[in-house]
């Protein structure tokens, strides 16, 4: 039984620390892809004046 408790735990615990690593990812994704658009629109901008 403790064996089996110990075991839970440890999958809770994993599964937490996936659960905030995928939404850490997405967080960051969101804000690569606006970073990618801001810096896309001011390149383009850039090789239309220049």
């Amino acid at each position: 039984m403790r064996k089996n408790q110990i075991h839970n735990f440890a999958e809770r615990k994993k599964y937490h620390i996936t659960k905030a690593a995928v939404l850490s990812l997405h967080r960051w994704r969101r804000k690569l892809g606006v970073f990618v658009r801001k810096y896309a629109s001011f390149y383009a901008a850039g090789l239309s004046s220049g």
